[in-house]
């Protein structure tokens, strides 16, 4: 994995209707933000709603290039609740994460802030470890990896099988299942990234679950990879795009098709 140095200045794009709002403008989350990161903010326009969508996402993205930004923040109003397509379709191919937060957004400046990492250890799930780590190491922030344990299919499940073999099922399924999420937690023990494990049992709607551990949690983030889904009205992700909406909780996010190039990114500080 490329180490990335913490000494050299990021660069957060700051998005607003007419490319001209300041950190003080965006309130104290960005001021915070920013400090925290050792960060310049940069302004940049969303482009004019008389433009097409594409248009604007091509106008954001070249300019997300030429600044170097290392993160985008994409402000949203917490009343807020449709869906944003202007978010959605930048993110598939913003070449650096997004940071949704709503304006009301909190960040304590106080404390080491935590990050929910909801995944399914899908094979893109390291690379955005990759993304992850200089984020939260900038931060000095903790991680805990989420992910939830589907019921066992199969054998175990046909008409007249045992409780017993159910059971058994499970169990060797979560068991694996925590094995996997060690050697994630592993991968950011070692670039000094405090990490623990919840493996959440099925039952609740996902979306609902993984709200409901940020808030109870405490968490000052939740980190996603967005990836496709089989038609265009998915192309988020139905999990991360019910995120991006609720605004519940400042959401970080990469869409795995930038991650499937193996160039460095844009504005990476390489040691």
């Amino acid at each position: 994995m490329t180490e990335i140095s913490v000494a050299e200045s990021w660069r957060l794009i700051l998005l607003s209707a007419d490319g001209t709002a300041t950190p003080h403008q965006a309130g104290g989350f960005v001021d915070l933000l920013a400090k925290q990161l050792r960060a310049e903010v940069l302004p940049l326009s969303m482009g004019s709603i008389e433009e097409s969508l594409s248009e604007r996402v091509d106008k954001i993205r070249e300019g997300v290039v030429s600044l170097r930004g290392d993160l985008v923040l994409y402000p949203a109003h917490p009343e807020t609740k449709r869906r944003d397509k202007l978010s959605e379709k930048l993110l598939l191919s913003c070449p650096v994460p997004i940071l949704r937060y709503a304006h009301t957004a909190a960040f304590a400046s106080k404390g080491s802030p935590k990050i929910l990492f909801p995944t399914d250890f899908h094979y893109e799930a390291r690379k955005v470890i990759d993304r992850l780590i200089p984020f939260a190491r900038r931060l000095g922030a903790s991680v805990t990896l989420f992910h939830e344990v589907p019921r066992p299919a199969g054998s175990a499940l046909e008409v007249g099988s045992a409780p017993e073999a159910f059971q058994v099922a499970w169990d060797d399924d979560r068991e694996e299942r925590r094995k996997i999420a060690e050697r994630f937690a592993g991968i950011l023990n070692a670039a000094g990234i405090p990490t623990s494990i919840e493996l959440n049992p099925p039952g609740k709607v996902l979306v609902h679950a993984i709200w409901e551990a940020a808030s109870s949690g405490g968490y000052a983030f939740i980190a996603v990879g967005a990836r496709s889904g089989p038609i265009e009205t998915y192309f988020t992700g139905l999990t991360t795009r019910q995120l991006f909406s609720a605004l519940s909780c400042p959401v970080w996010a990469i869409h795995e098709r930038v991650l499937k190039s193996d160039e460095s990114m844009p504005g990476e500080k390489v040691a």
